[in-house]
C-alpha cells in the first residue's frame, strides 16, 4: 500500500513523514503566528505557501513538545515528498469534512 493510500483513522493525530522522521502534525496558534510573520499572509494561497505553512506547523508542535528540529524551510521542503504532501493535506481535508459534519445541526 503506497503512503497516498494509507489514512489514519479520525481519531488518530496526523503525523508528517520528512526524511524518514515522523513529526506530530497539529496546527497551534504559534504556526499561524509564525507563518503571518514570515509571508504577511494568514492562510496559505498556493503550494509554496501550504508547505511553509507545514514547516512552521512542525517547528512549533516540536518547539512546544521540546524536541529537537533544526530544518531549515529548504531542508525540509526538500525532505518532502509529493506522496507524503499529499497524504497529509488528504488527511487535513477529511478531518475538517469530519468535524463539519459533526458540527452540523448542534447549533440548530
Amino acid at each position: 500500500m503506497s503512503k497516498q493510500q494509507k489514512q489514519q483513522p479520525a481519531n488518530r493525530p496526523i503525523e508528517i513523514e520528512i526524511n524518514g522522521e515522523k513529526y506530530p502534525y497539529i496546527e497551534t496558534m504559534g504556526a499561524m503566528v509564525g507563518f503571518k510573520q514570515e509571508t504577511g499572509l494568514d492562510a496559505p494561497v498556493d503550494m509554496e505557501d501550504t508547505v511553509k505553512y507545514m514547516y512552521h506547523v512542525v517547528k512549533a508542535v516540536c518547539r512546544r513538545e521540546k524536541r529537537p528540529f533544526d530544518l531549515s524551510f529548504e531542508e525540509f521542503a526538500d525532505g518532502l515528498d509529493g506522496e507524503e504532501y499529499l497524504r497529509v493535506t488528504a488527511a487535513l481535508a477529511a478531518k475538517t469534512s469530519g468535524n463539519a459534519k459533526e458540527g452540523d445541526g448542534k447549533n440548530a
